[in-house]
């Protein structure tokens, strides 16, 4: 989309004018100086606070969908798994475990989409809506 290529511009252009800086918050703290920097750190943390936060909670409520487990251990019990795989491999186990991840969300996505739409007949609206369930 749109999106995905103006971020493309604007990053090779924040690239160009500020090689050496790494975070949007060291640009800021050059543009606009310690004040702003302080504002724009806090929004970051807060925004990071709540993306990790769904994030979790979104992993616990589909383990209790899958399990049955209760949403409260999941909490507990995820943050762990990733310290401990962490903690043994360092950012290479980072790294791999999100690989990994992704290629499994693949292969379910690529069944599911045989499954869908692969099916003999299943071209018109109607079957496919009676195979999802739906009336």
């Amino acid at each position: 989309t749109i999106q995905v290529l103006l971020f493309g511009v604007l990053a090779i252009e924040v690239k160009r004018k500020a090689p050496d800086a790494h975070t949007f918050l060291e640009m800021v703290d050059v543009r606009w100086g310690t004040a702003a920097h302080l504002v724009f750190m806090f929004f970051a943390f807060c925004t990071n606070t709540l993306v990790t936060a769904m994030l979790l909670l979104g992993g616990a409520a589909v383990m209790n969908a899958t399990s049955g487990m209760d949403k409260a251990l999941c909490s507990f019990l995820i943050p762990w798994g990733v310290i401990i795989y962490t903690f043994a491999g360092g950012l290479k186990a980072t790294f791999l475990a999100s690989y990994i991840h992704t290629s499994i969300i693949f292969i379910g996505l690529v069944i599911f989409i045989m499954l869908v739409y692969a099916m003999p007949g299943s071209c018109e609206p109607d079957q496919q809506c009676d195979q999802l369930g739906g009336s």
